[in-house]
């Protein structure tokens, strides 16, 4: 059922990030890298991630912005590959040089997991905060820094009260449209 709901709310966002891009509303393009810090691992290795996403502008304030990421983290002789798909609504306050924007967003998370020499891969689903700034550097570039607070439905795999929480540090490179 939770795999059903987190492809519904991706392709509902998609849908509408595309209705809103072929009517012409300005956004861009997102590359970033930052840090994994898990909430419940005291010690653990602190993977490095990769980002891109789409920010849509629907007006000045308020945009949609679906996203892709990964992670690979390795303890020991087990590791884990993190695919993220989903997205985010966003609140933003403009002004001449800076933006500030907040909000939150859904998605699934694909892991694979190796261990002792097997594997499996799963899906779960998982919703997210944050918050962040654009700093404009130019007419058509921006830098971006942001936190964003996971949390993803990991029943089965040991974590405290079955999800995974995780905080990502991040920043990047924003290509935007005029």
């Amino acid at each position: 059922m939770r795999r059903v709901t987190a492809a519904t709310l991706t392709f509902f966002g998609l849908f509408c990030v595309l209705g809103a891009v072929n009517a012409g509303a300005e956004g861009g393009l997102g590359l970033g890298a930052g840090i994994v810090k898990f909430q419940d691992c005291e010690g653990c290795v602190t993977p490095l991630w990769l980002t891109a996403n789409l920010r849509v502008k629907v007006n000045r304030n308020f945009a949609f912005e679906p996203e892709a990421g990964w992670y690979r983290h390795k303890e020991g002789d087990a590791s884990t590959n993190a695919f993220n798909f989903g997205g985010s609504a966003l609140i933003i306050v403009p002004s001449e040089q800076v933006d500030l924007f907040g909000g939150g967003g859904a998605g699934a998370h694909m892991f694979r997991l190796s261990y002792g020499g097997s594997s499996e891969t799963t899906t779960k689903f998982g919703f997210h905060f944050l918050g962040g700034v654009d700093l404009k550097v130019a007419d058509s570039m921006s830098l971006f820094g942001a936190i964003r607070y996971e949390i993803i439905d990991y029943e089965g795999f040991g974590f405290e009260d079955d999800t995974l929480k995780q905080w990502k540090f991040y920043g990047g490179l924003r290509l935007m449209t005029p």
